[in-house]
């Protein structure tokens, strides 16, 4: 009888022991698992997407300095960009751009514009109405007055008054893109720059010269990053999630150490 109780008393311990170890490999299953899929997460995120922080007054309304928007990042050649994407522009490798720089101490490393036009375009400003004329549509035998231009909805477009408003001389132009070049503008328009910015450093000062293009334009190549459009939608929504919510976590975190300090 003592025996069977001996017998009865291993088995449960080895039904609990095995129990136990199963319950310990299911852990460590799921734990593991959860580790895996955040790396996963993780790499996908940083490979696809990047915060930037939006500096000057070249985009508004659409956008305000200090505000931090969510960008998809761009691989040549294999992404394909689309008239009235919200570019980042790099243009820190840019001659002139490293001209200025290098005596500057917070240098200029990218810009945020909207794309207008694609290699082969020709965009046309006229007071401020931006037209376009796509590639394919034209070609050098045609009478320069039958080009097909096309009028550009431009609801985002805003023109400052007391700076000229449409009619001002920086918003009448015509510009034919070329080779794997783009053609970008703020749509702040009478305080941004376009794609033919040259600038130019003369005794120390900052000329801004549009009458003579740069010996290298932006191209496709340049940009970074794509702002998409979910992003633009919930802007405000991401600007409290990625700079509100952690500045209050940040503040709580340090005020008992000011207190302390003080």
């Amino acid at each position: 009888m003592a025996k069977k109780k001996m017998e009865t008393k291993e088995n449960q311990e080895k039904v609990y022991d095995e129990k136990e170890r199963r319950s310990t490999i299911r852990f460590y299953t799921v734990l593991i698992s959860i580790i895996a899929v955040f790396f996963l997460l993780f790499y996908f995120w940083t490979s696809n997407f990047t915060f930037v922080l939006v500096s000057g007054k070249s985009m508004e309304n659409t956008f305000y300095n200090d505000q931090y928007l969510l960008s998809y990042k761009v691989v040549h050649p294999e992404y394909e960009l689309k008239r009235g994407d919200i570019i980042i522009v790099s243009v820190g490798h840019i001659p002139e751009g490293q001209e200025i720089n290098a005596n500057d101490p917070t240098p200029t490393e990218f810009m945020i514009k909207r794309l207008i036009a694609l290699e082969g375009d020709i965009v046309r400003c006229t007071d401020g109405d931006m037209e376009i004329c796509y590639a394919g549509t034209w070609d050098e035998l045609m009478n320069p007055a039958d080009y097909p231009f096309v009028a550009i909805d431009e609801p985002y477009a805003y023109y400052d008054e007391e700076a000229g408003g449409k009619t001002a001389s920086c918003n009448t132009f015509q510009y034919t893109v070329g080779k794997g070049e783009i053609f970008f503008l703020g749509d702040n328009r009478n305080h941004s720059k376009d794609s033919r910015y040259r600038i130019v450093e003369e005794d120390g000062r900052i000329n801004h010269d549009y009458s003579e293009l740069k010996n290298r334009l932006y191209k496709a190549e340049d940009v970074t990053a794509v702002v998409p459009q979910w992003a633009i939608n919930h802007q405000k929504g991401l600007q409290k999630v990625l700079v509100e919510f952690p500045n209050k976590i940040r503040n709580a975190i340090a005020k008992p150490f000011k207190k302390l300090k003080g």
